[in-house]
C-alpha cells in the first residue's frame, strides 16, 4: 500500500512538472526611448502586455500600467545584478504611472511579486541598449 501511494505521488509530481512547461506566455514586444512618449502596459491575470521591451539608451522612462483584472498586482523591476530598483502595487481595475530609471545597459527583469504570479507567467524584461 505504501509503495502504491509513493508511485502515485511520484506520477503526480512528474505530470505536474510536465504540464508546467506547457504554460508558456507568448512574447509581446515594444520599443521605448528614455525621455520619449513613454510606454503603456497592461497587467492582467498572470501576464504583462508587452512583456519584452527594447529600451533605446539609458535614462528614465514613463511607464503607464493598467490592471485589467479584478485582482491586485504589482510590478517589481530588478537591475541587471538582480537588485530591485522599483516596485509598485497596481490595484484592481486601476491605471497608474511610474518612472523607471535604467542606469546602465543590460537586461532588467520585471515581475509581479504576489505569490505564484511570476511562476504563472507574469514577468518580462527590459532590454536596455547603450545608445
Amino acid at each position: 500500500m505504501k509503495l502504491e501511494k509513493s508511485l502515485l505521488l511520484l506520477l503526480f509530481a512528474v505530470l505536474a512538472l510536465a504540464l508546467s512547461g506547457c504554460a508558456t506566455v507568448p512574447t509581446i514586444q515594444a520599443d521605448v526611448t528614455p525621455g520619449g512618449a513613454g510606454l503603456a502596459m497592461k497587467a492582467s491575470d498572470f501576464r504583462f502586455d508587452p512583456n519584452t521591451i527594447a529600451v533605446h539608451g539609458t535614462g528614465t522612462i514613463s511607464l503607464t500600467i493598467t490592471n485589467t483584472s479584478g485582482t491586485p498586482h504589482n510590478i517589481t523591476v530588478n537591475d541587471p545584478m538582480g537588485k530591485a530598483i522599483d516596485s509598485v502595487e497596481i490595484p484592481p481595475n486601476a491605471t497608474l504611472t511610474t518612472q523607471v530609471t535604467f542606469s546602465a545597459p543590460g537586461d532588467y527583469y520585471f515581475y509581479c511579486n504576489h505569490p505564484l504570479h511570476a511562476s504563472f507567467g507574469m514577468k518580462g524584461h527590459f532590454i536596455v541598449s547603450g545608445s
